[in-house]
C-alpha cells in the first residue's frame, strides 16, 4: 500500500519524462488493490480494524492525488495556475475523466467518515484525506455543469467539515 503511495508521489507532479503508461499502470494498480484482499477481509470498511480502515483510505487518497492535478477541477481554484502547471501535466484520460476519478475517490474517503466509529480513533493521516476530499468536492461544486448541482455536494462537504471540526484541538 505504501509502495503505491510512493509511486503516486513520484509521478503526481511530474511534467516531463513521463510516459502515459506510467499513469495508467499506477491507476490500474490502485484499482486492483482491493481485489487482492483475502475473502475474510472483504468487509474492510466496517471500521473495527484500524489497519483495514487505513488501506482503503490510503488507496482513495492516492487516486485523488494522481488524478486531481490532471483534471478540469483544478481550474476552479483561484490562483491554482501559479501553483499547478496543469497544462504541462500528462493527461492520460480526458480532463473530465480525471475529474470523475478524483471526485469518486473523494466521496469514498468522506464515506469512511460515516462509520459509527469515533473519528478520533483513526490515523492522523485521515485529516489529510478529508481535507483533500473537501478541496475536490468544492472544486466539483464550482463546475456544476459537469458534475451536478450544489445540493449534490452540500451534505458531503458539511460532513467532512464537521469531521475536521471534531478532530481539531479544543
Amino acid at each position: 500500500m505504501l509502495r503505491l503511495l510512493a509511486r503516486v508521489l513520484a509521478i503526481a507532479w511530474t511534467t516531463h519524462d513521463l510516459n502515459e503508461d506510467h499513469v495508467k499502470i499506477i491507476d490500474s494498480a490502485l484499482a486492483a488493490w482491493p481485489h487482492h484482499l483475502d475473502a475474510a477481509k472483504s468487509d474492510m470498511c466496517n471500521g473495527e480494524d484500524e489497519m483495514l480502515f487505513q488501506g482503503p483510505m490510503f488507496i482513495q487518497f492516492c487516486i485523488m492525488y494522481l488524478h486531481f492535478p490532471r483534471s478540469d477541477l483544478v481550474a476552479t481554484i483561484p490562483g491554482a495556475s501559479k501553483v499547478i502547471r496543469q497544462q504541462q501535466l500528462l493527461s492520460v484520460y480526458s480532463r473530465d475523466m480525471h475529474g470523475v476519478k478524483a471526485l469518486v475517490a473523494s466521496k469514498q474517503i468522506i464515506n469512511l467518515a460515516t462509520l459509527q466509529i469515533p473519528v478520533q480513533k483513526h490515523t492522523p493521516f485521515f485529516i489529510c484525506g478529508i481535507g483533500f476530499a473537501v478541496l475536490v468536492q468544492l472544486s466539483a461544486c464550482c463546475l456544476t455543469g459537469s458534475y451536478g448541482t450544489h445540493d449534490r455536494f452540500d451534505d458531503r462537504i458539511s460532513l467532512a467539515i464537521g469531521v475536521l471540526k471534531t478532530l481539531s484541538p479544543s
